[in-house]
């Protein structure tokens, strides 16, 4: 009787929800701009990692995972659901069989219709199909190839591409040509094997000559999954995700929770980005599968850029300054200290995984060529130095009802501890409270870790964070985020030991099916070093900044989307005046349903009267590329993107950006510097699929 009943509501939801959401799956000019704006807040000053988290996303759109055959390390890739929420789905699965729809989910509790909303591009419901056995000549039959080529220059010619001229001494240039061109290819085989190649070659960099042979940044990976009792290995280019990124996370780890989650859910191991020139590892690295232990070890040999300050009687370097993570070689210094460091990097980590509760040890050793001997500065005086470093650590994940724990404890070879603890807990529904307690100590060493943080790396600092999310009479969502930190021992520009204290408080509502708005009120205060008018040294106060920010969308039946912003900010240091900064930009996203054409615009106009004004808004951009532009001094921004289908699996992508500021006579500073009022930059992408 109970299956009649169950049977007769899915059909029920079914028709509904196809009535109100026909067509949801046919958006995907939209289908991450939810995301957009929240990864812009996590990553606004390191656009690096936007990429790789956009790239999964799209990943997941064209691939949905099947929720019928699918298990909790899956599923936590989705970062937006909680442990609470996987296991839930698992065990209403168990207990009564694979899914009709996804909007069957709405019976799961846990789920609300803001969540189904949100993981439903990502998702489907199909039937459960026994694999074939893997056999080669079906791999090149129903293999998916992609081939993308992208381009890009500043119109306006730099100063690092000028001539020298004779009264400037011991003046440097860029060697090469003023363009950016990588190439980028990809091979999937279902879930079974996955190939990647990359060619990049930077603005300035030598491109087949000078010293530069073929193109600056070559790169590899092969990912093979299930092969008996290796449940994954990969060969080249690899990074490691282990428990909470306090003893070993490399490549994408955001420093800030997203989606109110501030329980980090890594892979284990996976594939690098093909075009990530830095942070990397490189080598081998495999999981193997005993049942409920899951055992991965992985070794990497990998030569890192760093600025050399001794060499030997070979040229060798045997000390370096620092290790450099841009992935630039445009000049004869840059050459000097491109591959300057040979890092070695082996080691192992366990895990006991049951329904409710994973536990997890990690241990590994990092060998360098030469002395890491960073410059001696009272605030780096428990700064790692030398040629070896060990790191371990334990991790654990429990489930208790509706609260999911977790937390990591990491030793270093200096003999400091860092650990983390956290809860989630599901009051209802659409009721949520994350909280995180982290207490890094001043002389814990890690160079391969990526915890929640305030601080630029993952030591000394101690902090409580909490997260709190409801829907509020009148289908209001409200989230609340609070975190109150303290820093033991000095920082970068900061001479003393400080604290600090940062609110957000986010209310966003559908006033109906096309018209979505959101306010957020921003308020950080910390102290750091300040300077003033009459007084000859710097002195440490506090740093005050609050920030307002109003968004509004509109979008048509699968044609137009319309997005305003207004942001302002003021910023108060020490006894210095208040200044203040604002933003207001207008975005139109045309994609019409009869023509494989996409059209996204934006008209922004802005002026921040100080540095710390500056203000981050993220654009749409290319795949494998991103645009967080920092919207600092006065003027405007425009830039037009197109995307245009040839055929069926040819795309071509033109982009055009233009920086404006009327005031200003010289954009930019050192070799980048530009003559002028303006500077524009072209962008163009072609991607092959076959």
């Amino acid at each position: 009787m109970s299956r009649v009943i169950r049977f007769c509501s899915i059909q029920i939801i079914l028709w509904t929800s196809y009535l109100s959401c026909l067509g949801q799956r046919e958006q995907p000019p939209f289908v991450v701009e939810h995301y957009r704006e929240q990864l812009e807040q996590a990553f606004s000053e390191n656009e690096e990692e936007f990429p790789e988290i956009l790239e999964t996303l799209e990943y997941y759109h064209e691939n949905p995972v099947n929720l019928n055959d699918t298990n909790a390390e899956d599923l936590s890739r989705l970062f937006f659901l909680t442990e609470f929420q996987i296991q839930a789905l698992i065990s209403y699965i168990s207990q009564n069989g694979s899914m009709a729809s996804v909007y069957e989910l709405q019976f799961i509790n846990g789920f609300s219709p803001q969540i189904i909303e949100l993981i439903l591009p990502f998702v489907c419901t199909k039937p459960v199909v026994l694999k074939k056995p893997f056999r080669f000549n079906r791999l090149w039959k129903y293999g998916k190839h992609t081939v993308t080529y992208g381009y890009k220059t500043i119109v306006e010619k730099q100063k690092g591409y000028t001539e020298v001229l004779e009264t400037e001494k011991s003046a440097t240039r860029y060697l090469g040509s003023p363009f950016r061109s990588y190439l980028n290819y990809e091979f999937h085989f279902q879930d079974k094997i996955k190939l990647r190649m990359g060619a990049d070659k930077d603005a300035g960099e030598e491109f087949f000559s000078g010293s530069q042979k073929t193109v600056d940044f070559l790169s590899f990976s092969l990912m093979v999954n299930d092969l008996s009792v290796v449940k994954r290995i990969i060969i080249g280019n690899y990074d490691l995700q282990f428990g909470q990124g306090l003893t070993l996370w490399t490549g994408f780890g955001y420093s800030m929770p997203i989606d109110g989650n501030c329980r980090k859910s890594g892979q284990l191991i996976k594939p690098a980005g093909t075009l990530a020139e830095y942070g990397y590892l490189q080598g081998i690295a495999s999981s193997l599968s005993f049942g409920k232990i899951s055992v991965t070890g992985f070794y990497s040999s990998v030569e890192r850029d760093a600025s050399v300050t001794i060499v030997n009687k070979n040229g060798k370097a045997i000390q370096v300054q620092s290790i450099q993570n841009t992935g630039y070689h445009r000049t004869s210094k840059e050459l000097e200290n491109k591959h300057a460091l040979a890092e070695t990097l082996f080691g192992a980590n366990l895990q006991h995984r049951t329904r409710y509760l994973q536990l997890g040890v990690t241990a590994y050793k990092m060998m360098f060529s030469a002395d890491l001997q960073p410059e001696s500065h009272l605030y780096n005086l428990y700064y790692f130095r030398g040629r070896e470093n060990y790191n371990a650590g334990v991790d654990f994940k429990a489930l208790i009802r509706k609260v999911s724990l977790f937390g990591e404890l990491s030793y270093s070879q200096s003999g400091a501890f860092a650990g983390l603890g956290g809860l989630q807990y599901l009051l209802q529904d659409n009721i949520s409270l994350n909280v995180l307690y982290r207490n890094y100590a001043t002389g814990y060493q890690n160079l391969q870790a990526s915890p929640i943080r305030q601080n630029s790396n993952s030591s000394n600092e101690k902090g409580v964070l909490s997260i709190f999310k409801v829907l509020l009479p009148g289908h209001i969502q409200m989230t609340a985020f609070a975190d109150i930190f303290s820093f033991p021992w000095l920082r970068y520009q900061v001479n003393s030991p400080s604290h600090g204290e940062e609110y957000r408080l986010t209310l966003s509502k559908e006033l109906d099916k096309q018209i979505n708005t959101s306010i957020q009120y921003r308020y950080k205060n910390s102290l750091g070093n300040t300077s003033e008018e009459g007084i000859p040294i710097l002195y440490t106060d506090f740093q005050k900044k609050q920030s307002f920010q109003w968004n509004i969308s509109y979008q048509t039946e699968n044609q137009w989307l319309f997005n305003s912003r207004i942001e302002f900010n003021f910023c108060k240091s020490g006894n210095n005046p208040t200044s203040k900064g604002f933003l207001i930009s207008q975005d139109v996203i045309y994609n019409p349903p009869e023509f494989p054409l996409n059209i996204a615009l934006r008209y922004a106009l802005f002026n921040a009267e100080e540095y710390d004004n500056r203000l981050y808004a993220y654009e749409r951009d290319f795949l494998h590329e991103s645009s967080s532009p920092s919207y600092n001094y006065k003027g405007s921004r425009f830039y037009v993107m197109a995307n245009l289908k040839i055929w069926k699996n040819y795309l071509i992508g033109v982009r055009y950006s233009i920086w404006y500021y009327p005031e200003k006579d010289i954009i930019g500073s050192g070799l980048d510097e530009i003559q002028g009022h303006s500077k524009q930059e072209i962008k163009l992408q072609l991607r092959l699929k076959f």
